[in-house]
């Protein structure tokens, strides 16, 4: 007991963890409660002023914030220009998710299957839209990559999708992470294939980017899979992160991801850190974790703690592992 009140007195006194969708950013907030609220405007000059990771995560919180009517508001006022076409892109991917449900392809409804399609195929021509419209923004190619993901898109597709992406963005976290789910083997690809991807796009980036974090990405992939299986191999599950070939792939892609002195965070840098302190936990690399844990204070992501039930709660009970182990 007397070593437990020692190391808690040594320790940080963490924050309490929690989830902001916006990310600090209260502009966002602002414009987002707005657009909720039917005006437009704000959300509009916002998203027309960003750039790159900026634009992805204004994208997708003002099209989770709108309503139909306001978006299609939106659309009217501005059908000249390429956001609302995104933010619409958005939303029909979101009523298509909804009707098709979040289950496996197998317990999904049969009715449920034409509206899912009809709502991706119409996402796919606003994003085709947006495109035309800004022939140089990557944002809708990543999002082209969720609608490819949910219609079956063939690997080489994919892959032209995310390369049309990266040619534009090329240190962008929205494509890269789209593309290696859409190559997971629940959807259009392999563990072969999503292992290749990652490790590809991290050989290829400097010290410092963060998108060496698709190597954590993919083991999570990995170790989620093994619940997918008939039977699904619990055993394999629970033993994944401490196998030493997967701790020291990641630890290689930590050191030269966001723990580099070059890391520079970015919008997405609370997902990317939370990602490798996921597998650190789960591997029990405890000196990893809690140095991860501190980076990230109380700034918790849904993905990847969703995956073990309630995210903050995951993160919570991971966090006081870490530092009492």
């Amino acid at each position: 007991m007397s070593f437990l009140k020692d190391l808690f007195s040594r320790g940080p006194k963490l924050p309490e963890p929690v989830y902001d969708p916006f990310d600090g950013d209260e502009a966002a907030r602002v414009a987002a409660a707005a657009l909720g609220r039917g005006d437009w405007q704000e959300a509009a000059r916002l998203l027309a002023a960003s750039s790159g990771d900026q634009r992805a995560f204004l994208a997708g919180t003002f099209a989770e914030a709108g309503s139909t009517p306001a978006i299609d508001a939106w659309q009217a006022a501005q059908s000249d220009r390429p956001e609302p076409w995104l933010i619409r892109g958005l939303a029909r991917i979101g009523e298509a998710w909804e009707a098709r449900g979040s289950g496996l392809a197998a317990d999904v409804e049969e009715e449920a299957w034409p509206i899912f399609r009809a709502g991706l195929e119409a996402a796919e021509a606003d994003f085709r839209e947006a495109i035309r419209l800004a022939p140089r923004d990557a944002t809708p190619w990543g999002y082209l990559l969720i609608t490819a993901r949910g219609l079956g898109a063939e690997v080489p597709e994919i892959r032209q999708r995310f390369d049309q992406a990266r040619r534009r963005d090329p240190r962008g976290w929205l494509a890269p992470f789209m593309a290696l789910d859409a190559l997971t083997e629940k959807w259009c690809g392999s563990h072969e294939t999503l292992f290749a991807f990652a490790r590809e796009v991290s050989a290829s980036e400097p010290a410092g980017s963060p998108l060496h974090a698709l190597v954590p990405a993919a083991h999570v992939e990995r170790w989620l899979h093994f619940s997918l299986e008939e039977p699904p191999d619990h055993d394999a599950q629970q033993r994944y992160f401490a196998r030493r070939e997967v701790n020291q792939e990641i630890r290689l892609a930590w050191e030269r991801g966001t723990q580099s002195p070059a890391f520079r965070p970015g919008r997405f840098a609370a997902t990317q850190r939370n990602l490798f302190a996921f597998a650190f936990c789960l591997g029990e690399d405890v000196g990893r974790a809690q140095e991860l844990f501190r980076q990230i204070g109380p700034h918790a992501t849904p993905t990847p703690w969703r995956y073990l039930g309630d995210p903050i709660d995951a993160f919570k009970r991971a966090r006081e592992d870490a530092f009492t182990l």
